[in-house]
């Protein structure tokens, strides 16, 4: 009959630092791939590795699993015991035939009683294993479950990271555009205003220079009116000396 200690490759006998490493073995085993195994009976092997685990590591699991393994024996040599015990008695007894015939029923019974006790024991040892396997699976379903949350939220989380980082970014392009045209702006009032300082200087000295050619106009204008009044006194003065 296959067991928990057989799963494992021990037997009853085992430590919990072999149950420990045997069950280490066949996990990184079982992972590697190295069995050869197919995708499904790789996970059906795993179930019963980490089932065989559970119970054998677990001190009080453990007991209770070796009381209803080994029951079986103990109930048959009990009744083995008895038969033979009841037999001798009666074969000792008066009534030889009615002796044998006693211990034949009575073998008869302890056989029938035994089959029937191994066959309820195997089905109730059949329901525990479906019903822990069961358990497993859903404890592995909740696992798997909660792993794949747990990668729901980080990928929010990132998506949300990323978002923040382009909402940074799209600040600091936004940042940096206002600054430069804050620049551009500054720096094309300034030419304007040089500009504008190179027009005024340059209207001030259109105006100094005409101011120049109008007053050398007049200083040239007073010099002839005098030279033409000095021509007109000297033209006078000769007039009236003949």
């Amino acid at each position: 009959m296959k067991t928990l200690y057989s799963i494992l490759g021990l037997t009853p006998d085992a430590t919990t630092a072999q149950i420990e490493s045997a069950y280490a073995t066949f996990l990184a085993k079982l992972q590697s791939g190295a069995g050869g195994l197919s995708a499904e009976e790789a996970g059906n092997q795993l179930v019963a590795v980490k089932e065989a685990y559970a119970v054998l590591s677990n001190p009080v699991a453990r007991q209770r699993y070796n009381q209803k393994l080994f029951a079986p024996e103990t109930f048959h040599a009990q009744s083995a015991a008895t038969a033979f015990g009841t037999g001798a008695g009666t074969g000792s007894a008066p009534g030889g035939g009615f002796g044998i015939a006693k211990i034949v029923v009575v073998g008869a019974i302890a056989l029938l009683g035994l089959y029937l006790y191994s066959n309820s024991l195997k089905e109730r040892e059949r329901l525990r294993i479906e019903h822990e396997h069961k358990v497993l699976m859903k404890a592995v379903q909740v696992e798997e479950d909660q792993q794949n949350h747990n990668a729901r939220v980080q990928d929010v989380i990132l998506e949300k990271s990323i978002n923040q980082v382009d909402d940074r970014q799209l600040r600091m392009d936004q940042q940096r555009f206002e600054h430069e045209s804050a620049m551009a702006q500054r720096q094309e009032m300034q030419q304007r205003q040089l500009e504008m300082q190179q027009q005024q200087q340059a209207l001030r000295e259109e105006e100094r220079r005409q101011r120049q050619e109008q007053s050398q106009r007049q200083q040239q204008l007073q010099s002839e009116k005098r030279y033409l009044q000095q021509m007109e006194r000297e033209r006078y003065g000769r007039v009236i000396t003949h």
